[in-house]
């Protein structure tokens, strides 16, 4: 659920840690977007903390599964 709510977020958000960073002030489609995951999923930010310190759940890069390994 976080995972795909960030995917939402799009790469805009992607520097976001906490809701306070987020000026609301502005009308974009970030701060929209946002408005509307805050009504159904008000606590992202600290889920996407908590997945950040779980690098199995996001990936930090890609590995090789040859079958035919060297």
């Amino acid at each position: 659920m976080t995972r795909g709510y960030l995917e939402e977020m799009g790469e805009t958000g992607a520097g976001i840690t906490w809701e306070d960073e987020i000026d609301m002030s502005l009308d974009n489609s970030f701060t929209n977007k946002w408005a509307q995951i805050k009504g159904d999923f008000p606590w992202l930010w600290e889920m996407k903390e908590l997945i950040g310190q779980r690098p199995n759940k996001i990936p930090m890069g890609l590995e090789s599964y040859s079958l035919n390994p060297d």
